[in-house]
């Protein structure tokens, strides 16, 4: 029998909320023994670059390629309208569709409530925070979730009697690039700083957490985020992202269940509509909901008299606001439940326990075994911080006796121990591994660098590929060449040919073979008993308008960046390999265009650690180089240094003499630095006025001449210019001995409370 064929429509496979989505597709098809073929493209009608030419691997959504397709629509409609958007559904009328995220006319949908959410967020501003002035970052205008969502919010500020104002509305598009004209209108149109920033997504909200920061807005001091999605990236941020939660492994699993069922024919029903629900973090100032809640329980007869009644008011809180974060949330509930039974037994001291449910060594090693299993199930295991501070909440209001609560307590210490040391380990193993993956990419670029055909290409890709958790792909080229313009985004694709493929780690096809039905190597027709079911992802080859063909990989479990940057590199290759070709015809042309790509593979790498202002490493080249000083300097046995500087009043240059002067500022700081300290010493801006420094067999009695000369050389610049203004830095530092292991991350947190400290000194002496 035929092995059904489920598409899924998405966008980018390494970031936002749709993330969760693919990996939960993958996850649901498996179980349901069908296959997934991912088309990872970008917003219809986008605006920036080249988004649409990825957008052409759309033509291989057809019944010759997968039996029924999922569209994620949240996805692609930044800049469609609903009729626009019942149009692209149009395009693929021959076949079963299941549209996730917005409502297409004739077509299952899979909804969200957004407007719940978003009242819930503004009535927690309201009623807990007393915010009156409350501002709103939107989504792109004709977007239905967009508008549902800025609907909510003016549905809310009139139930509680609060004036809408216009001034406190800037206009977004759900992307990062909306985000700083928006705020900037917000800023300038009020006397005062709104209270609330809400953004329609969380994307808009991690850039504007951003961008007020730079502005010198502490959050949640002086004002607090919002957003909408709870993406991994917002729950991540230094300041955990407020946020509204939606139900997405439920959604991608009803969305595969219900493209099994119409490919097989079967009725289903036209609309689902799943709740929302805000996710309360710090950006607002608050603790955990579910903490909150937690005052609900009875307190009077906890663990002594009440046990399973407190078990099961704690799981019914856990349901609310915890388990359904994961896909695979009945083994989290069943795990955290056997946990919780266990810990309130052990701090009860029932008699008609045993003598090994009493122990506490027992315990920990049955604990111990819960976080091995679900780390091979990738669930984090920071995660156990929430079931914990309830239980941790729960005690410290208990009537329980002293002896009682104080081994209760030991209980819980000793939980947590186990649960940061697990997931730490997972933490390193989860980095160690992506930075090996990275490592093995970089190789494989370097090894197609110089490749000039096809032939070299393929057998590179074959033998390195499965290095990087890629054990199966085939490439196809087209038989003819082929430009696609923007305004030719729903031409016909040429022919494919499939030139190269390798299946599980065996190369099956070469050169040689000549299959024009290029998609149909993915799937086989039948099923043995050896075959499996497999997920795809496929992507567009091509450079700016020219396109080269596609190429499929077996889909995994791991990071969608590997894909993206893999797709990247070839297309390059191909770029390179196709006008080498044609080198008789264009010689010159050619290495014109080779100078370009060697330009562009080097920008490219260089912007991904350096600072486009300074030309200083960012914030990730930071992280990396410095963890390498670190490791050499302990390996000789030799002390480091991390460094935190400040530029003193950069807002006041910005406002009094303009941004140009401000980045003139920052770059002198720079230049500053960099003549300060050693060649071999890591210097990197953070972002806005934040520097930090990484300097190895540094002695700590040289810090003070070392900030000294710099100040000096602030002052020669300002002099040398004539300002009207001096530049100064602050500092904070702290040593690295040998024999301590902080991270870097731990390290710079020091540093930068001793560099507010400064701060605070200077402006008490001011």
């Amino acid at each position: 029998m035929k092995r059904l064929r489920i598409g899924l429509q998405t966008a980018r496979l390494e970031y936002g909320y749709g993330v969760k989505l693919w990996q939960g597709a993958l996850i649901s098809a498996k179980q349901r023994d069908a296959d997934l073929i991912v088309f990872p493209g970008r917003n219809l009608n986008s605006p920036h670059g080249y988004d649409y030419q990825y957008n052409s691997i759309f033509s291989l959504m057809n019944l010759e390629n997968i039996d029924s397709l999922i569209l994620i629509t949240t996805l692609i409609s930044n800049y469609v309208d609903k009729e626009e958007l019942n149009k692209f559904r149009m395009r693929f009328s021959d076949l079963p569709i299941i549209s996730v995220g917005a409502r297409i006319e004739n077509t299952p949908s899979i909804l969200i409530d957004n407007r719940s959410g978003i009242r819930d967020l503004v009535r927690h501003q309201i009623e807990v925070h007393g915010a009156k002035r409350i501002a709103f970052i939107k989504g792109p205008e004709n977007n239905w979730e967009a508008d549902e969502r800025y609907q909510a919010y003016k549905l809310e500020l009139e139930a509680n009697g609060i004036p809408f104002d216009e001034r406190l509305i800037g206009n977004g598009d759900f992307t990062s690039h909306s985000v700083a004209p928006a705020i900037e209108k917000i800023l300038n149109s009020n006397d005062l700083l709104p209270e609330v920033f809400m953004f329609a997504n969380d994307e808009m909200a991690i850039h504007g957490m951003r961008l007020l920061r730079e502005k010198g807005i502490d959050i949640p001091g002086d004002t607090s985020i919002t957003g909408f999605d709870d993406i991994h990236e917002a729950a991540s941020q230094s300041v955990p992202i407020t946020t509204v939660s939606q139900p997405l492994a439920e959604m991608i699993d009803r969305a595969v269940n219900l493209a099994v069922e119409l490919a097989q024919g079967k009725e289903s029903p036209f609309e689902t509509i799943l709740p929302t629900h805000a996710v309360i973090r710090s950006s607002c100032g608050c603790i955990a909901h579910c903490v909150n809640d937690v005052v609900s329980i009875r307190k009077n007869q906890f663990i002594k008299d009440d046990k399973e009644d407190v078990c099961s008011q704690v799981l019914k809180i856990l349901d609310k606001y915890h388990f359904e974060n994961y896909s695979d949330k009945n083994t989290r509930r069943t795990n955290v439940e056997q946990v919780i039974r266990k810990i309130i037994s052990l701090s009860s001291g029932n008699e008609n326990e045993t003598a090994e449910e009493k122990d506490i060594y027992s315990f920990f090693n049955f604990f111990s075994r819960i976080l091995m299993e679900e780390a091979s199930q990738e669930l984090p295991p920071e995660h156990w911080e929430i079931p914990l501070s309830i239980l941790s909440e729960l005690v410290n209001s208990s009537r329980a006796t002293d002896i009682m609560l104080d081994q209760f307590r030991f209980l819980l210490r000793a939980c947590a121990v186990l649960t940061l040391d697990s997931a730490l380990n997972m933490r390193v193993a989860n980095h160690f591994e992506f930075e090996r993956i990275i490592e093995r990419i970089h190789d494989l670029e370097y090894d197609i660098s110089s490749v000039v055909d096809l032939n070299s290409l393929i057998q590179i890709l074959v033998r390195k590929l499965p290095s990087v958790g890629i054990n199966t792909f085939m490439l196809s080229k087209y038989k003819t060449d082929w430009e696609q313009k923007r305004d030719d985004e729903w031409s016909e694709l040429p022919d494919l040919k499939c030139v190269a493929s390798m299946c599980d780690s065996s190369e099956m096809n070469t050169l040689e073979l000549n299959d024009s039905g290029a998609l149909k190597w993915i799937s086989s027709p039948g099923r043995s008993e050896n075959d499996r079911s497999r997920a795809f992802v496929i992507y567009p080859l091509f450079f700016r308008e020219n396109h080269y063909g596609i190429i499929a990989y077996e889909l995994s479990l791991q990071s969608g960046f590997i894909y993206e940057s893999l797709t990247t590199q070839i297309s390059g290759v191909l770029k390179r390999i196709f006008l080498y070709d044609a080198k008789d015809k264009a010689e010159q042309g050619l290495r014109q265009a080779m100078r370009d790509l060697e330009i562009f593979n080097a920008q490219l790498s260089q912007l991904s650690i350096t600072d486009e202002l300074t030309g200083l490493f960012n914030r990730r080249g930071f992280m990396k180089m410095a963890e390498h000083s670190s490791f050499l300097a302990r390996q000789m046995g030799q002390s480091s240094m991390l460094i935190f500087a400040d530029l003193d009043k950069l807002k006041k240059i910005n406002d009094t003499y303009g941004h140009d002067e401000g980045d003139w500022a920052i770059k002198t700081v720079s230049e500053a630095l960099k003549k300060t300290f050693r060649s071999n010493d890591v210097v990197a801006r953070l972002g806005g006025d934040e520097f930090t420094v990484f300097a190895t067999n540094m002695k700590e009695e040289l810090l003070p001449r070392s900030q000294a000369r710099i100040n000096d050389f602030l002052k020669q610049k300002c002099a040398g210019k004539q300002k009207e203004y001096q530049l100064t830095i602050s500092i904070g530092h702290v040593i690295c001995p040998v024999n301590e292991s902080l991270s870097i991350e731990e390290y710079m947190q020091i540093a930068d409370s001793r560099l507010y400290e400064q701060k605070k000194k200077k402006h008490a002496g001011s």
